[in-house]
């Protein structure tokens, strides 16, 4: 019984306000983060598979995080200066 008032409650809900998509979360991650997140993994695949300072060091480069960090700051900034001119 519920399912059948849940169904007919999402049917006119969709009638009336329609459909929206969700907004992207991380408009900064792009694809560049994307192959710098995927050679920390791999860093950090090997650190734990065999655990030495030299794979520790590899791993803990700060380099993604410093570009994320920039990315995320550098959107803001955008957003920030987007909103002041208007």
């Amino acid at each position: 019984m519920w399912r059948e008032i849940k169904t007919s409650i999402n049917k006119a809900a969709d009638k009336i306000l329609g459909r929206q998509d969700k907004p992207k979360r991380n408009d900064w991650f792009d694809e560049e983060c994307l192959l710098i997140l995927e050679e920390k993994n791999k860093a950090y695949k090997k650190m734990i598979g065999r655990y030495t300072r030299q794979n520790e060091l590899e791993y803990k480069r700060k380099e993604a995080n410093h570009m994320f960090r920039n990315k995320k700051r550098a959107l803001l900034h955008e957003k920030l200066s987007n909103t002041r001119s208007v």
